[in-house]
């Protein structure tokens, strides 16, 4: 805060400090101050004082929406006046500048208002949104963000039989832009978060799962992408989201300069649940500096110690883990973020990763931002690199790869291993379905299902601003770890019919 700044703020709180008690205390009770030193009648509830002798009707809005995250909507109502004066109905309070909010209210905009009802949260001075609240205490974003957060581990004996249960999710594309779109990005991590709840059909008849619920996933890879562009900003927004733990006091100084984007912020109420395991993709590398800045973002959260990491990359930020018995490799955008040699040194690398880590034949899955085949991935991924790639794998026992990048939900087994590709996850930019892979591994069996929900930009067979029923969204499956002769499979997806 410069002098000058720090000068405004000393004379406000003055001006709060001598001049607001007295006037306020000069007033009998049921009348109120004016500007001309006088006390009268308070206006009613829903107006506001004028000039000595009128009110002005300054309306009550109830307009506010759930998005399709919770069953019912609050009630709502706030008042629309001058600040200032801090005129308002029922019981509302306004102060402004003063960058702390008393019990029971909440800051916004500059403002103290009271605090949303059933747990909702202020995303307009005057509008509330019924997610649930993490904090009604947190203000402004002053300072600059704590150390790069490390994934905690899993802690999973590789001793124990093999049962492990993780989500995927991929393209995300929080974008520097009006497309930052909060409410759907939130709705993303609330389908996550409720996931765990959701059981696995009957009609798909999955092997290691049964009829149960999906249960609590050991973390969330996220599959590149994350960003539009690659910016702080938007790496900044993205973090807010999927990192748990994060204070936003934690946020640097530019979120309060734009109002958009302090907008988003304001929106965002409920964080993962879950740990993350993150690799970027070709979007990360897009912007000035992107490159340097998510290559660093993910080698120190992804550095070896944390998140059961095993092996890292130096040059591609390229790692590995063990979840158990089971490894797992992510390979980000292979090697596109140090070209011309960053493929060849990348597989040099994933060779002598499987050759120490799953030489014993245990199970090993694959992520990568590109996928094997489609148009957008084979415009990265060339037939001399993609030849490379896949030969790899031959003598271990990968059981599945997940990708992203193309926007596309399907299933390709053209390979010796199932490739699951994801769609997008939380924008509305590329006006298709959100949607979540669940997975569960065990010694016997591998079982995958893909969840879609419908954003308000998702095609017209989705119900605008309503989630997909998650239990209807199901789209794969393959029994038996190495064995997927007979996968049952629904390739054109379940496009949120009702």
């Amino acid at each position: 805060m410069g002098p000058r700044a720090a000068c405004f703020v000393l004379v406000f709180f003055l001006f709060v400090s001598f001049a607001s008690p007295s006037a306020n205390a000069s007033c009998p009770s049921g009348q109120e101050h004016w500007t001309d030193g006088g006390c009268y009648t308070k206006c009613p509830d829903g107006s506001k004082r004028t000039g000595p002798a009128s009110c002005e009707s300054i309306g009550i809005r109830t307009d506010c929406t759930d998005y399709g995250m919770s069953g019912t909507e609050p009630t709502a109502s706030c008042p629309v006046g001058s600040p200032t004066l801090g005129l308002c109905a029922n019981g509302w309070a306004i102060t402004t500048a003063t960058y702390t909010c008393p019990a029971g209210q909440e800051y916004y905009g500059s403002a103290c208002y009271k605090g949303c009802p059933n747990g909702g949260h202020h995303t307009a001075a005057c509008t509330c949104d019924n997610y649930p609240v993490t904090t009604t205490s947190e203000l402004l974003y002053g300072r600059a963000g704590p150390p790069l957060a490390c994934t905690p581990s899993a802690n999973i004996s590789p001793n124990q039989p093999l049962d492990v249960t993780f989500y995927v999710t991929s393209d995300l594309h929080f974008h520097e832009s009006k497309e930052y779109t909060a409410d759907s990005h939130q709705g993303h991590v609330l389908q996550i978060n409720r996931l765990k709840d959701v059981k696995w059909p009957l009609w798909q008849g999955f092997v290691g799962s049964a009829s149960g619920k999906i249960g609590p996933p050991v973390g969330v890879v996220i599959n590149g992408d994350y960003t539009h562009y690659g910016h702080e900003k938007e790496l900044g927004i993205f973090r807010e989201f999927y990192e748990r733990g994060r204070k936003r006091s934690d946020l640097p100084f530019w979120i309060t300069a734009d109002p958009d984007i302090a907008l988003v912020f304001w929106k965002i109420t409920t964080p993962i649940d879950y740990p993350t395991w993150v690799g970027f993709g070709n979007h990360e590398l897009m912007g000035d500096g992107a490159t340097d800045r998510n290559r660093s973002y993910v080698a120190s959260k992804m550095a070896v110690g944390c998140g059961d990491v095993v092996n890292r990359h130096s040059q591609t930020a390229a790692y590995s883990w063990n979840w158990g018995k089971l490894h797992l490799i992510q390979v980000n955008a292979l090697g596109d973020d140090s070209k011309p040699t960053g493929f060849a040194e990348l597989m040099t690398w994933l060779q002598e990763d499987l050759l120490q880590h799953a030489k014993d034949k245990r199970p090993v899955i694959v992520f990568s931002h590109y996928a094997l085949r489609g148009a957008e991935s084979e415009k990265n991924l060339n037939g001399t690199y993609l030849t490379r790639f896949v030969s790899a794998f031959d003598k271990y026992n990968v059981i599945a790869m997940f990708a992203g990048h193309d926007h596309v939900a399907d299933l390709d087994e053209s390979r010796s291993f199932p490739v699951f590709r994801g769609a997008t996850g939380g924008q509305t930019t590329y006006k298709v379905p959100s949607g979540i892979h669940a997975v569960h591994v065990t010694d016997a069996s591998l079982d995958v299902a893909y969840f879609e929900w419908c954003t308000n930009n998702s095609p017209a067979a989705c119900p605008k601003d309503k989630p997909c029923p998650l239990e209807r969204c199901v789209a794969a499956q393959q029994p038996h770890i190495g064995m997927y002769s007979d996968p049952v499979y629904n390739a054109t997806y379940s496009r949120c019919t009702r």
